[in-house]
């Protein structure tokens, strides 16, 4: 059975190695070593389990508690008291379209309606992550801004507003 539940800083390297496969087929042929800072340069180091406003859970299998099938992280406070940064949203591949990625985002989402979040904003890159921009648009999510940060790396900007 597959379990969505708090992630703790002993998850931070499964964590890291998930992003890191993401990026890395998302971006071939590209160096992901130098380009990951740039698009995701929270999850740089551990540290950022201990940030007071930054919430992390994971997906686990319960006969394979250390596994980590997929993650999602949320900043509170980011944009104003009442706002909220889906700062990460990993589920591995073999786990997609099954529904995980769902939990996943229906309990970062409902921690926020409980802690008063009243809009959620993300951070996704154009070209690469096409599956993910679409899937947060089926989510209700609405692109607000997009730009370029570096060559070839191209940002969109999107926000949900919780009801």
């Amino acid at each position: 059975m597959r379990i969505i539940r708090t992630a703790t800083p002993a998850d931070f390297l499964r964590i890291q190695s998930l992003v890191f496969a993401a990026h890395t087929r998302a971006l071939a042929p590209h160096d992901v070593t130098s380009r990951l800072p740039l698009i995701f340069p929270s999850l740089s180091s551990a540290d950022a389990f201990a940030a007071p406003a930054s919430n992390f859970w994971v997906a686990v299998d319960e006969s394979e508690p250390d596994a980590v099938l997929g993650a999602i992280s949320i900043i509170v406070g980011e944009g104003g008291a009442d706002a909220a940064e889906l700062n990460a949203f990993y589920v591995a591949d073999a786990h997609q379209r099954r529904g995980l990625g769902a939990r996943l985002m229906d309990a970062a989402l409902a921690f926020c309606r409980a802690a008063g979040v009243r809009r959620v904003a993300l951070t996704s890159n154009v070209g690469h992550y096409e599956p993910a921009i679409a899937y947060y648009e089926k989510r209700g999510f609405a692109r607000t801004k997009q730009f370029e940060v570096a060559p070839g790396i191209v940002l969109v900007e999107m926000e949900l507003e919780l009801r």
